[in-house]
This record gives structure tokens, sequence and C-alpha cells, in this order.
């Protein structure tokens, strides 16, 4: 289950690191716009280093949710 969590929360934290990315790029340095931007990008870092930490069950989940996806996917 922890496997699980972080790696969707890796997935959807790339928007958002994306989102924070391009906040900071138009804030001006030591705006509120620029903390929010970083705020942004904070969720896809801690889920990096929880996947870096966890990396073999979350190799494990990401192996079971291929599969589940290649069942899916053979029924179109």
């Amino acid at each position: 289950m922890k496997a699980k969590i972080i790696l969707y929360g890796w997935v959807i934290g790339w928007p958002l690191l994306f989102a924070g990315i391009e906040t900071v790029e138009q804030a001006e340095f030591g705006s509120m716009a620029e903390v929010i931007g970083w705020l942004l990008f904070l969720p896809w870092f801690v889920c990096s280093l929880l996947l870096i930490k966890n990396e073999r069950e979350c190799g494990e989940e990401a192996k079971k949710i291929e599969q589940w996806f290649d069942k899916f996917m053979t029924r179109f």
C-alpha cells in the first residue's frame, strides 16, 4: 500500500512540478508567488525521494500496475 501511494503521488506530482516551475519562472524574486511555486514543486520532490528510498517495493508495485494495464488494453 505504501508503494502504491508513493507511485500515485509521484505521478500526480508531475503536473504540479511543471506548474511550480512556471510559477517560479514568472514570479519576482522574493515574492509570495515564488513561494507558492516552490510549494507546488515540493510534492514531486518528496515523492521522488521516497521512491528512491523504497525502490524495490515501488518496482514490484509498478510491475503489478503494468500487468493490470496490459490486461486492460488487450480487452480493446
